[in-house]
């Protein structure tokens, strides 16, 4: 007779256990799955346990989330994990309606929260403000131009051509634009591959994607985010190199507010300078405390560094598969004769303007966002849909 020692007795209790808790999770899930969503219409699910996952929440999807809404409509059903439904809708009126890493941030707070935080970062984001910001950001993107010339240069088999890896170039110089003009403080992520910083974003956007693996089974099951794995190690020792210098950054922002004065113009013009004084005139009560502050930081350069480098990436893709286009951009940015545009000169660019919005329309860093309803709402729709029962549908229950 075969006998089970007490490991193997441990691991099919294990097993066992695990397989009960992921049928409990899936049934669940099911249930609390709104029934809205049962009667839109919408692809048919390749996997029970994944669903539509690897389209829909991918980050270019290759026209396919296009060619549902020419089947679809702009509002449908797709399946999630264990046969869920969730609701995508491109629907411009349905959608007027990560704590994990940037803290109390603007992307992770809602309600009076949010309406708090947005009081005091408008004034750091209006005309004055970016217009005092574009020298910094023409700085770090003359910094790039020379490093690839430099890079070019050194090129001995073809002399003038070299191959790069630009996204990671790109990554690099945006990092130092944020940091130079959302800071005050030099990264020199362009120059120093070491820096501390900068290995910490490489990190976490290589591995803490939201959309891959198991970061889209831990809203099912929370306690795999405290498993030590790669990602949960890297994401905890991300959040400190982040918090601690975003602490540093507060304090000598508050130091510096405090010492020329709350109201003085004559401080620095990176984001952060203009948050704190802003915020320092504000009333005792409606001022965000250091931690919030200090979220901020992490919220521009974690949200803000990939889907800069990424969409200028695409950019470069682009115009490199449109020579005419690409031409006809180079003509119009000839006309300047020195590296340092004002906000004003860049405005009247009016074909540079519709290549970038060409480009942030065909390939957006953030091509959809998720909301989880907390209670029963109505959604309006501005372009109704036809739903499995060919009934007309102006809004979702």
């Amino acid at each position: 007779m075969h006998s089970i020692d007490n490991k193997e007795s441990v691991a099919l209790w294990a097993a066992a256990l695990g397989s009960s808790y992921v049928l409990y999770k899936a049934i669940k899930v099911y249930q609390a799955t709104p029934s809205a969503t049962q009667t839109l219409r919408g692809p048919e699910s390749p996997s029970w346990f994944g669903g539509n996952n690897e389209v829909a929440r991918a980050p270019f999807t290759d026209g396919k989330i296009e060619s549902w809404i020419q089947e679809y409509g702009a509002t449908f059903a797709t399946y999630t994990f264990f046969g869920a439904k969730e609701v995508l809708t491109a629907d411009t009126q349905a959608k007027s309606l990560t704590k994990e890493l940037f803290g109390e941030g603007l992307l992770a707070v809602e309600g009076f929260q949010h309406k708090k935080q947005r009081k005091v970062l408008n004034p750091a984001f209006g005309g004055t403000a970016m217009r005092d910001m574009t020298p910094m950001f023409l700085e770090i993107a003359q910094e790039l131009r020379d490093a690839w010339k430099k890079k070019m240069s050194e090129s001995v088999a073809t002399p003038g051509f070299q191959e790069i890896n630009v996204l990671d170039w790109l990554t690099s110089a945006s990092i130092d634009m944020i940091g130079l003009a959302g800071f005050g403080s030099r990264f020199n992520c362009l120059h120093d591959s070491a820096n501390e910083l900068a290995g910490t974003f490489r990190d976490l956007s290589h591995n803490l994607s939201l959309i891959k693996g198991m970061g889209m089974l831990i809203p099912f099951f929370p306690f795999l985010r405290h498993l030590p794995i790669g990602s949960n190690v890297t994401r905890n020792r991300g959040r400190e190199v982040m918090r601690r210098a975003a602490t540093r950054m507060v304090e000598e922002k508050k130091a510096e507010a405090e010492l020329l004065g709350k109201e003085s113009s004559v401080g620095g013009k990176d984001l952060l300078s203009l948050l704190v004084r802003a915020n320092l005139q504000e009333d005792e009560a409606e001022r965000l405390d250091d931690e919030t502050l200090s979220a901020q930081i992490g919220t521009f350069l974690l949200a803000g560094h990939e889907t800069t480098a990424m969409a200028a990436a695409w950019g470069l893709h682009a115009l490199a598969k449109s020579p005419s286009v690409q031409a006809k951009l180079q003509h119009e940015v000839r006309a300047f004769t020195r590296d340092s545009p004002s906000m004003e000169e860049l405005n009247s660019l009016s074909y540079l303007g519709n290549v970038v919005k060409e480009i942030l329309r065909l390939k957006a860093p953030i091509a959809a966002i998720n909301r989880h309803v907390r209670s029963d709402i109505i959604i309006p729709l501005a372009q109704p849909v036809v739903n499995k029962r060919g009934t007309e549908v102006h809004e979702i229950l």
